[in-house]
């Protein structure tokens, strides 16, 4: 896993390079500063988020993406509490990337919290997850997700997962330009 996640990171440097510099890995892998329209994925799996970053870096997106690793997290930067009590800072986002299966708070304590927040109701809330299970996939609905998308299992795919969430989810002036090289494997 060691060797996926360093052949991982210099995938992720090349594409940041091919796209003009527009997209840098932070210092902490799990924390940017964040801006107006950013994304707030909160995931668990390293190489996810790295994937995730790099399909964002493909697609030209410059929507800033602050990774958080468990719910309990995700809702300390919702409340603005603890590392995220600054809003100029760390702003509400335009859109939470959910994963249902992490420690602490999985993604359906989190929904459920959510569901509970008239505050946050305009925060798009769109599900990535493995699980092909209906039953996940009915109670996301139920606790009022708005979107519910199968995580790629290959690199290449995370590309077409970011320019569905882009199309639907985010706003278009945040398109920059779309990398014009490979990223070679």
């Amino acid at each position: 896993m060691a060797d996926q996640f360093t052949q991982l990171n210099k995938q992720f440097a090349v594409a940041a390079e091919l796209c003009g510099g527009t997209f840098s890995v932070p210092a902490d892998p799990y924390m940017t500063k964040a801006g107006p329209d950013c994304v707030l994925l909160v995931e668990d799996d390293e190489r996810d988020i790295v994937l995730f970053r790099d399909a964002f870096a493909r697609a030209g997106l410059s929507n800033p993406i602050i990774a958080v690793r468990n719910g309990l997290q995700a809702t300390d930067y919702l409340d603005g509490e603890a590392l995220y009590a600054d809003r100029a800072t760390y702003p509400l986002p335009a859109l939470l990337l959910l994963d249902l299966k992490m420690p602490k708070m999985d993604g359906f304590e989190m929904l459920a919290w959510l569901y509970t927040r008239q505050d946050l109701e305009n925060v798009a809330v769109v599900v990535l997850s493995s699980s092909e299970s209906e039953s996940d996939i009915e109670m996301t609905q139920h606790l009022k997700a708005d979107g519910y998308l199968r995580k790629p299992q290959y690199a290449e795919d995370w590309a077409l997962l970011v320019k569905e969430l882009s199309s639907r989810w985010l706003r278009p002036e945040f398109v920059t330009k779309p990398c014009d090289g490979k990223i070679s494997r």
